[in-house]
């Protein structure tokens, strides 16, 4: 949008707002570049005081969202928004990251509220966090890191500035309660987890002769975590975790038939006849699970390392990224202590038991659920049919949702694979299978399995998750 250029060039005359923006509500976009003048509106001096930058900055937003969505082009309210020059987020600009925002009609008349200050990085750049509900009951959150731009003796000058990150990584701290529908032996038992949601989005930027990503850090087998291209549906947005053995594989390896990027490190029983299934040694949980999950210390640093296609030296990494861990890790009993959304009873018959009247093949997969006093923000979808001792197209989706709502509709048909992400990899060697694929039917089958999760981001940006899964022996 060429509102969101004109930002860069209308800053706070003494002081300007920095804001480095690390993820919206579900990975979102970021960022923005451009040139050319601000127009003739110059945004006055605020106090170089920090605090009172942020709320500045709140009513500038404000400000902006007051203006209909078709005049923000031209709004010098918009206009007087700061944005850093080299603005840059998970390789996205602010037009790339911002302007699906201000171009949504529900944020018209949106107050963000108070910018909270979520860590203070130095004397002049913190992290900061803007969350409110917009007109549609659909929670955003966008995070940003505000600088001070100004020379040592001269007036305070804050701008929003991205995090300077050229890939779409990231790494948040999740906890689940799994609802086990079936109990039959053989099937995995209910619990609570608790770990990592590691994210490299492959359809992102600069990703494309990005071969496979290991991330190393707290909570995770010390060789390291190997992310790769997935086949299952639905995987364009993120790489499934191919092994925690650290292995790259050959510099041929382009793709993994994982379909998960959680990774568990610690867990805890809901149901002392029935012990949570840890599975060591399975690529995807901490061989020694964590006594404790706030053994893993808030914004801890997680280590991305890139290999490359063509690489000279492919067991080398060609980059490497660091990245903080975001959400804050809480207790079982903290988990335990929220209010629990729950599929309606209606939901679990139909969507989860072989034979109901959901659990054929699906094009989209509707469900229902009580809040409880939950703000619950996104529905997740699994399912994963095996036929003939093969793997049938596994499908992953999820859809944002009021946190008003009680029911959604979720496309599962269409979803693109991991591996359509990249022009070099061999997409006849990939096996390509997602080309109208639907939520795989429900059966008796073995080892078919489907799950139906409900997600709850929390002030601190801590996924809690609540899940009910039919798995047969």
């Amino acid at each position: 949008m060429d509102m969101i250029r004109r930002m860069r060039a209308a800053p706070f005359a003494a002081t300007v707002v920095t804001l480095a923006i690390l993820a919206a509500c579900g990975g979102g976009g970021d960022g923005g570049s451009g040139d050319g003048p601000g127009g003739t509106n110059t945004p006055p001096a605020i106090s170089a005081s920090l605090d009172e930058a942020l709320v500045e900055l709140r009513n500038r937003m404000n400000a902006c969202f007051a203006v209909p969505v078709a005049q923000r082009n031209d709004a010098a309210a918009c206009d007087s928004i700061p944005v850093a020059d080299d603005y840059l987020i998970n390789g996205r600009d602010d037009e790339a990251y911002y302007g699906p925002l201000l171009a949504n009609s529900a944020t018209l008349n949106n107050d963000i509220g108070p910018i909270r200050v979520e860590r203070q990085l130095d004397a002049n750049s913190a992290v900061v966090v803007m969350q409110w509900t917009d007109a549609a009951g659909f929670q955003q959150q966008y995070v940003d890191i505000v600088r001070n731009f100004a020379s040592a003796g001269q007036p305070a000058a804050w701008r929003l500035a991205g995090n300077g990150r050229r890939y779409d990584f990231s790494v948040r701290y999740r906890m689940e309660r799994r609802i086990a529908v079936n109990n039959a032996p053989g099937t995995e038992n209910p619990g609570i987890r608790a770990g990592l949601a590691i994210t490299w989005a492959p359809s992102g930027p600069n990703s494309n002769d990005i071969r496979v990503v290991r991330v190393r850090g707290p909570g995770i087998n010390p060789a390291g975590v190997v992310l790769a291209r997935g086949r299952v549906c639905g995987s364009d947005a993120y790489a499934p975790i191919a092994n925690d053995t650290g292995s790259t594989g050959a510099a041929t390896f382009q793709f993994t038939q994982g379909t998960s990027g959680s990774y568990h490190a610690s867990f805890a029983n809901t149901d002392p006849a029935r012990p949570y299934t840890w599975f060591p040694n399975s690529g995807a949980y901490l061989d020694v699970p964590l006594a404790d999950p706030t053994a893993i210390a808030q914004f801890a640093d997680y280590t991305f390392e890139i290999f490359r296609f063509g690489s000279a030296n492919p067991a080398q990494p060609d980059e490497t990224v660091v990245v903080p861990l975001t959400g804050k890790p809480i207790s079982f009993a903290e988990f335990n202590a929220q209010p629990v959304p729950t599929l309606t009873p209606a939901t679990v018959n139909a969507l989860l038991i072989p034979g109901g009247a959901r659990s054929g093949a699906l094009p989209s997969v509707p469900l229902e659920w009580n809040a409880n006093g939950a703000p619950v923000s996104a529905v997740l979808l699994f399912g994963q049919r095996f036929v003939n001792g093969g793997v049938a197209p596994a499908v992953n989706a999820s859809a944002a949702v009021p946190i008003i709502g009680t029911s959604a509709d979720v496309p599962t048909a269409n979803l693109p694979p991991g591996t359509r992400t990249s022009s070099l990899v061999d997409q006849a060697a990939a096996n390509d299978v997602c080309a109208n694929s639907l939520m795989p039917a429900l059966d008796g089958t073995n080892a078919t399995y489907r799950q139906a999760s409900l997600r709850v981001r929390n002030d601190d940006r801590t996924d809690l998750v609540y899940t009910w899964f039919w798995q047969n022996p």
